[in-house]
């Protein structure tokens, strides 16, 4: 993982310490120039969230997090 990349997670998970994305710390992968927050085996069956940056993809992710599970703690 490249620095950037790894300030930019440093850096939302500071600003959402409470986030799923804090908590679960999905992994971050570059698809066709877009990010890619990716909780699980694969894009087909995990949690992910996409988006123009790090910080885009990590709050997708959260979003579809809290989607999947309604009753974890937010």
């Amino acid at each position: 993982m490249n620095r950037d990349i790894r300030k930019d997670l440093t850096d939302y998970y500071k600003s959402h310490p409470h986030s799923p994305a804090a908590r679960q710390h999905p992994r971050i992968l570059i698809d066709h120039g877009r990010y890619v927050a990716l909780l699980g085996r694969s894009i087909n069956r995990g949690i992910v969230g996409f988006g123009s940056s790090v910080a885009s993809a990590l709050h997708a992710f959260d979003d579809l997090y809290r989607k999947a599970h309604p009753t974890a703690r937010h």
